[in-house]
Order: C-alpha cells, then structure tokens, then sequence
C-alpha cells in the first residue's frame, strides 16, 4: 500500500541483509498498469514477497486487482511467498476464504505449518500468522478449472 514507515523498515532491512544483490522492497499499487515497468524490471522475479495483502477478500474488485497484478508479476517458475494475518474465523465472509479459492484457479498453493514458524507465532485461529507459498499454474491447468 505504500505506507511510508513501512517501506523506510523494509529499505532498512534490504540494506542489512543484501544478500547477493537484486533484492529490492518497492511499492506497488494493485492493478497499477505495466507493474514490470513500474517495478523497473525486464522479466518476472523468481521470487516475490508479499505480507498482509489479502484483506482483499472484503471486495471482489481488489481481490481482481491483487491477482492481476501477482500474475503479471510471475511466470510458472516464480515462487510467491504471501504472509497474511488472520483477522477472522474460518469460513467467514470477510476472512480469506475468497480470495484463495480465486487464487487456487491460477496459483498451486501450499500453506506451510504452524510448527515451521517462529515459536511466538504458532498459534490457530483469529490472530494467528498465515505463510503461503504459491507457484503459477501452467495456462492449461488455469483454463482447465476455469
């Protein structure tokens, strides 16, 4: 979303931990035009880190947005990792529900398990931390479920 604070953090935590370079912490609006350009890239990443983007479920049109954009970000070999906090229970209108069975006919997900996170996470429920690990489907797959 481009909150200000958010992004000095994450600039601040790329500076630290540059690892063998190419990585970057940018902002970028859902269904902005041409996120390649935007992002000033030639190609899809490999990887792409998203964290609490899925609220998206409330409305139909962001949940549009937000998978437009992680399409035009990827390719069948990027690996997407979401983080998202659980603000509702399961099965609720509001929760996440929505977005990932829109997401499920695009991306292969895999939801890693509480016990992979760090021990101040691992809880179920409202409030609890949620890693998912998405990878396109090949167009085929895609139009085979559509």
């Amino acid at each position: 979303d481009g909150d200000a604070s958010v992004m000095r953090l994450l600039r601040r935590n790329v500076e630290k931990n540059p690892g063998r370079g190419g990585l970057r912490a940018e902002s970028l609006l859902w269904g902005a035009e041409n996120p390649l350009g935007k992002l000033g890239l030639q190609k899809p990443p490999d990887l792409l880190l998203a964290a609490d983007v899925i609220y998206a479920s409330a409305k139909e049109s962001l949940t549009k947005q937000l998978l437009d954009t992680m399409l035009a970000l990827s390719h069948e070999d990027t690996v997407l990792i979401i983080s998202n906090v659980r603000r509702f229970p399961e099965g609720h209108p509001k929760g996440e529900g929505k977005f990932f069975a829109a997401s499920d006919r695009l991306f292969h997900r895999a939801t890693l398990p509480q016990s992979s996170l760090h021990p101040d996470f691992q809880r179920s429920g409202v409030g609890s931390c949620a890693v998912h690990l998405l990878r396109r489907k090949a167009a085929t797959e895609s139009a085979t479920e559509s």
